[in-house]
């Protein structure tokens, strides 16, 4: 890929552009303008010219020339980024106020010059250039992208300035993705830093503190469980150990260090429950407070220490915290604040809801939730969000929660919150994508008009099949929402309030309608995957329908329907994970496997099937 783009580079390079009317980059049948680069441009410019370069080809079949600004080029000029000629459209005036992401777009005369204040806002500005030519990106790969197709590319009016709603917009972890999207969780390491958290957004215990290192020079960090020093990689640290604080703010300065303008560094501790039982960590702990309090004074105790040794070297540096589970809220001792540098993530797991809005007053989880947040800004004004728009529990069923992040972005702006990294992953992205969609829309602008935005995605994405489809995510949006279950996931116990018969029966009347209107291959596809998607769904959640009809019976009856839950199971694990082009983007394999999450389930109701006096 990289040799391919230099050919090009060195081919367009040579290449003349006839003098074209200001405004216009394609027509004729030819190129009537040039991409413009600085001599001197970085990684990122150079991806960003050569995107824009492509997707220009994809709509018009036209190869738009690039050049770089140490020689002369007439006609119309594209400048991405800063080039000899960027300030006569737009002056350094006109950028104050952009922050690291912001951007200006701006047409003038024959030149349309694209600056950020940082690198990011160049790529972003491509994006919105592209956007308004009608390009959309809904979810990565071909089968996600609507690229016109035009015969002319004129741009006649074009001045454009934004800045994000968020700072922090960790939705996607497809690069091409995300920058389309103007979300800022980049992985690439040949591109400068976006918005860096190290060395991980979540559970970074083991790589502040890693085991291969101290559970032999230090075994004392580590929790104390049945009274000796864990050697499990579960284990949470020893949170009283006087030495410790010092430890981990000496690892994070080598971070700091190693990667100058890190947004956060983080801390959290490791997943489940083995938490230190020494006689100093337990005085640390509140008597009488809730489940997700039980040890939220020993956390902030470390936080706070930790804080305090790294201000000695890094006196602004804000530190990440997470806040989860047995630690989701401050501590209730009013003697003990958060650190002023402490910035926190809080985790919106099980305890509370998604089905629902953070602000909806008739959702009890949710309004508990509202008093979390109350109780985290009494500590720190820097918030942010772990989200669970991917759920590994819900089991790679459709999650159609589009109402709630509708609801929930812009509150969490009203708030002056600070943005959110949600769980993704592209495995089962067919079945969430729109979803992920919506978020990295309100994140970059929280005003986004959600159902001007569904109703373009409807006719862009499916065309001809767009009412039919349009009806099918409706049905699934509104029967979440109006579910009288509070849940982000927890499918074998949640799914079957939403994907009853009559529902999956719905569905499939929208879908085969879309199928006899889609004229567009690409479209067809699209229907293909969605179809899909359903039925793994309508499989799975049949299991679970067998298995609560046979809970509830007596006799043979209850061993023939444990036997046939039990068999199916087995049918789609074995349908899952030997036909993997069949469920790409739809069922994720490795939850199939091993001892995880469905499988899990298969050893549930080998467990019901014996106790019911059948065979297994």
């Amino acid at each position: 890929m990289k040799t391919s783009i230099t050919v090009a580079w060195l081919m367009l390079s040579v290449c003349s552009v006839k003098a074209a009317s200001p405004g216009v980059l394609v027509g004729d049948g030819r190129a009537q303008a040039t991409l413009v680069l600085s001599g001197k441009a970085d990684a990122l410019a150079k991806r960003t010219a050569t995107d824009l370069q492509e997707t220009f080809r994809k709509m018009t079949g036209v190869t738009v020339p690039i050049q770089t600004d140490d020689q002369q080029i007439a006609g119309n000029r594209i400048l991405v980024g800063q080039t000899q000629w960027t300030d006569a459209v737009i002056p350094q005036a006109d950028r104050k106020g952009l922050g690291k992401e912001g951007f200006v777009l701006r047409r003038r005369g024959g030149d349309i010059a694209l600056v950020g204040g940082g690198p990011y806002g160049v790529a972003y500005a491509a994006s919105e250039l592209l956007e308004r030519l009608g390009a959309r990106w809904y979810l990565p790969g071909p089968l996600g992208e609507v690229i016109p197709k035009l015969e002319e590319i004129r741009l006649d009016q074009l001045d454009v300035r934004q800045t994000p709603s968020f700072p922090m917009r960790w939705v996607g972890k497809d690069d091409a993705w995300n920058l389309r999207n103007r979300t800022n969780l980049i992985s690439d390491p040949s591109l400068p830093p976006a918005y860096r958290i190290l060395p991980g957004v979540y559970h970074t215990q083991a790589r502040l503190i890693p085991r291969s290192i101290y559970v032999k020079t230090h075994p004392e960090f580590y929790a104390l469980i049945n009274g000796k020093r864990s050697r499990d990689s579960s284990c949470k640290l020893c949170n009283s150990n006087p030495q410790l604080p010092a430890e981990i703010a000496r690892r994070m300065g080598e971070i700091l260090r190693e990667n100058p303008g890190t947004d956060l560094i983080s801390l959290s501790p490791t997943d489940g429950q083995m938490w230190c039982e020494c006689e100093e960590c337990r005085k640390l702990d509140e008597p009488d407070v809730p489940r997700d309090q039980r040890y939220s004074r020993r956390q902030m105790i470390l936080y706070n220490r930790v804080a305090t040794e790294l201000a000695k070297e890094f006196p602004d540096q804000l530190m990440l915290v997470g806040a989860y589970n047995v630690y989701t809220w401050p501590p209730k001792d009013p003697k003990i604040k958060g650190h002023r540098n402490l910035a926190v993530v809080i985790c919106h797991y099980e305890d509370y809801c998604l089905a629902h809005p953070v602000n909806d007053p008739t959702c009890k989880p949710n309004r508990r939730y509202s008093e979390l947040i109350a109780a985290w800004r009494k500590h720190t004004q820097h918030i942010c969000f772990y989200e669970y728009y991917y759920k590994v529990n819900w089991l790679d069923l459709p999650w159609p929660i589009v109402h709630t992040v509708a609801a929930d972005i812009p509150h969490f702006k009203k708030l002056g919150l600070e943005g959110l990294y949600t769980q993704y992953t592209t495995a089962n992205i067919w079945s969430n994508f729109l979803v992920h969609y919506v978020a990295a829309r309100l994140l970059w602008d929280h005003t986004t008009d959600v159902s001007a935005l569904l109703e373009e995605f409807y006719k862009k994405f499916y065309v001809r099949a767009a009412e039919p489809m349009k009806a099918y995510h409706e049905a699934l949006e509104q029967k979440v929402a109006k579910s009288r279950k509070h849940f982000p996931g927890g499918a074998p116990r949640n799914a079957r309030a939403v994907f009853n018969r009559k529902l999956l029966a719905e569905l499939r009347g929208y879908l085969e309608r879309a199928r006899t209107l889609a004229a567009d291959e690409q479209v067809k596809a699209r229907i293909e995957r969605i179809t899909r998607s359903t039925d793994y769904a309508e499989r799975l959640v049949d299991v679970f329908r067998l298995r609560d009809v046979a809970r509830a019976s007596k006799g043979r009856q209850r061993v023939t329907l444990f036997r046939k839950a039990l068999d199916q199971a087995l049918a789609l694990r074995k349908d899952v994970l030997t036909n993997r082009k069949k469920y790409a983007g739809v069922a994720d394999g490795r939850y199939f496997s091993g001892r995880r999450m469905f499988a899990r389930e298969i050893d549930k109701l080998k467990r019901d099937l014996k106790k019911a006096g059948g065979d297994e």
